[in-house]
C-alpha cells in the first residue's frame, strides 16, 4: 500500500507499442476508475492497426451477445 501522497515509479522495456490497462481484476474497481491505461510508443501503434480484422471482431461480437441475450454489466470491463 502506498502512503498517503506516496507515488509509485515502474520501470519496464518499451517493446510492445499498444495501450496497456493495467488494473486489478474485481469489475467495479475498473468501473469506479482504478486502473490505468499505459500508453506504450503512442507513434508505432496505428501501423499495426488493421481496422477491417477490428470492425470485424466487434460486429461478430455483437451479433453473438443479441443471439445468445448477452448481459453486459458494464462497458469498461
Amino acid at each position: 500500500m502506498l502512503p498517503e501522497s506516496g507515488y509509485l515509479a515502474i520501470a519496464f522495456e518499451t517493446d510492445n507499442p499498444a495501450a496497456w490497462p493495467m488494473h486489478c481484476h474485481i469489475g467495479w474497481h475498473t468501473s469506479d476508475g482504478f486502473d490505468i491505461q499505459i500508453l506504450e510508443r503512442h507513434s508505432d501503434i496505428r501501423p499495426l492497426l488493421d481496422y477491417d480484422v477490428m470492425n470485424s471482431n466487434c460486429e461478430a461480437w455483437s451479433t453473438y451477445a443479441a443471439d445468445e441475450d448477452v448481459v453486459e454489466d458494464d462497458l469498461d470491463v
